[in-house]
């Protein structure tokens, strides 16, 4: 892949406490423009994680999904800081993110 290229995973039915992880090759970097739950999904959080520790950026839950599906992010990733979609919810739920490769 290159700088410019469009980066993106869909995950079906990832299940109840479980996270969708996505960690670019070393020396790649990506910003992360969109993250999409399942229509209807009860609880999303999408995370920064180093490997061991998980800092939450934000929670989608029944409410807010339809808004913040829609809301244009700039998350940047790279091999070392790499994003983690957790489905907090009780049922399984399909999770999807999309962005750029910016190196």
């Amino acid at each position: 892949m290159a700088k410019g290229d469009v980066v993106s995973q869909l995950s079906a039915a990832v299940a109840p406490g479980t996270s969708l992880d996505y960690q670019p090759a070393a020396g790649v970097e990506v910003m992360i423009t969109q993250v999409a739950g399942s229509s209807g999904s009860n609880s999303l959080s999408v995370r920064l994680f180093n490997g061991i520790d998980t800092s939450q950026i934000f929670l989608y839950h029944s409410g807010t999904s339809a808004y913040a599906a829609h809301t244009p992010w700039k998350i940047l990733i790279n091999n070392s800081i790499r994003l983690r979609l957790r489905n907090n919810d009780a049922a399984a739920q399909d999770i999807a993110f999309c962005g750029i490769q910016t190196k």
